[in-house]
């Protein structure tokens, strides 16, 4: 029996979304702060003004009064999707006010690409960005990769008490190395912080010696830091990291995208001193195996395809660097999106589709179905295999190495099943949509894929002037995929559920009944 959503559901809920909607307001602050000491007067107006609406809603909300401090699960799944509406939402006013979006619905799909690492944008004469909408494009993709409601929880808004467990599960977390799931999402800040910082002084210094100003340098090389580590795949410039032609560049950022693809877990232990995991751990072996093969096919398919140009160094070095970028899902591109869609040979794309489909691992950045799902599907099926080939009396264990050794169960692999199959069917149900409105179906299902695992490649499908239909399409696509479907579906089977004409009936008659 499904159950309903009661108004006292929607009070709490409210009350909670109202103090995330003030938190987002003031964020605004910031990207208004860089306004003003750069003296663009316009963008701080812009901001000035979203500020001002975000927490004025935000404050409304806040009006709902709590009878109860906690949150139950079905209140946490609630909470967590309209929480990535709400914040999308009014994410996209200063986008939509910055004059680079013909229409809201754009600034709205840049903020939701924002907010879910995608990182793939729509943007008008992105050239011509001010520094302060930049900045606020990279601070949506920072807190989305850490989870906008986990970011929530490291300024005490949802205590132990209030259903933190519960709400770090909805938003499609799993691991929690440290006691609780707070102290756990400030360990993952912490692991953030240091990452971005050291990638900003290398590349700080790379920039000033290939001819930046420090100031220059400085700013390209903490945009692109965190946008690897959070493996958005944003750039300050459009065409991407093609714009730098660095070794230098390209060398740091692989580095920054593999530790962003990395489980916030195997920081900890390694943290703790235990190295041994690193080599251990069937996720880490089934990543870089995978990673192995696509290098494989990707550098076949380049050594026999000269449509992209360049000497043999040059192709592996994109190669690599494009394979890395696929699986971490960041999305960054060293090749421009007419040579995916026309120089670029099948073999070439489909390298890069097996990446992008495949993900990074489970606790990261990254989107994707994930290297650790892939290993327990496969585990499952040895498991059966083995059972097929022992005697029916005989009990058959499968074992496997993730933070120790743990017991491969019916519950764990029948999950990891389900994920992957609507990832799946995600893709093919977003390919079908894009070749029924007239695109070619192997740039169909690239974008399908792209958008869904978070990785923000295209191949020219995405565009600012595609129709209606595609841009919710993909939006819908990015969300799912960031949040790996079950919060999604179950907050609209709960809306659904709740606000059906049968429902809405019954619940009017309960009332009558009660008011007589």
């Amino acid at each position: 029996m499904w159950t309903r959503y009661q108004l006292e559901d929607f009070r709490i809920v409210g009350h909670f979304l109202g103090v995330i909607l003030i938190l987002l307001g003031a964020a605004m602050g910031i990207p208004l702060f860089v306004a003003l000491i750069n003296r663009e007067w316009q963008p701080a107006c812009d901001f000035l003004l979203s500020m001002g609406i975000t927490m004025s809603v935000g404050s409304a909300m806040l009006l709902l009064k709590l009878k109860t401090p906690s949150l139950n699960g079905r209140q946490a799944i609630l909470l967590t999707g309209l929480t990535w509406v709400f914040i999308s939402f009014f994410g996209a006013i200063p986008f939509y006010l910055s004059g680079h979006h013909a229409s809201f619905i754009n600034a709205f799909f840049e903020s939701v690409s924002a907010y879910t690492t995608t990182g793939v944008s729509i943007l008008q004469d992105p050239h011509h960005l001010a520094y302060s909408h930049n900045i606020w494009r990279l601070m949506s993709m920072i807190i989305g990769a850490q989870g906008i409601i986990a970011f929530a929880m490291t300024v005490g808004i949802f205590s132990r008490s209030s259903g933190a467990g519960s709400l770090y599960k909805a938003e499609g977390k799993s691991d929690s190395v440290l006691p609780n799931i707070i102290a756990t999402v400030r360990f993952s800040i912490i692991i953030t912080c240091a990452f971005v910082l050291l990638g900003t002084f290398v590349l700080t210094i790379a920039g000033f010696f290939q001819g930046m100003s420090v100031s220059r340098s400085l700013y390209h090389a903490f945009y692109l830091s965190g946008s690897a580590f959070s493996t958005g795949g944003f750039t300050p410039m459009a065409n991407s990291v093609i714009y730098y032609h660095s070794v230098i560049f390209e060398s740091t950022l692989m580095i920054l995208m593999i530790s962003g693809a990395m489980n916030f877990s195997l920081f900890f232990t390694m943290w703790g001193g235990n190295f041994k995991e690193f080599f251990k751990n069937i996720e880490v072996k089934t990543l870089a195996i995978w990673a192995i093969i696509v290098v494989v096919i990707m550098g076949t398919a380049l050594a026999h395809d000269s449509a992209l140009g360049g000497s043999v160094f040059t192709l592996m070095r994109r190669g690599v660097f494009t394979v890395i970028s696929s699986i971490s899902g960041t999305g960054f591109q060293t090749l421009y999106t007419a040579q995916f869609a026309i120089a670029a040979g099948p073999a070439v794309m489909f390298a890069i589709v097996l990446a992008m489909g495949f993900g990074g691992s489970t606790g990261s950045t990254s989107g994707g179905i994930k290297a650790l799902r892939i290993a327990l599907i496969v585990k499952s099926v040895i498991a059966d295999v083995k059972r097929a080939l022992s005697p029916d009396r005989a009990a058959v264990r499968v074992k496997y190495h993730h933070m120790g050794v743990r017991v491969l169960d019916s519950q764990t692999a029948s999950s990891a099943m389900t994920v992957f199959l609507l990832y799946v069917i995600t893709y093919l149900i977003g390919t079908m949509i894009y070749v029924s409105l007239g695109y070619a179906p192997m740039n169909a299902a690239f974008d399908s894929i792209a958008a869904t695992s978070n990785a923000g490649m295209s191949s020219g499908v995405i565009s600012a002037d595609m129709p209606m239909l595609m841009k919710v399409v993909f939006i819908l696509q990015m969300w799912g995929g960031r949040l790996e479907f079950i919060a999604l579906l179950a907050l609209f089977a709960g809306l659904f559920v709740t606000f059906r004409p049968q429902a809405l009936k019954e619940k009017f008659k309960e009332m009558r009944e009660s008011h007589e």
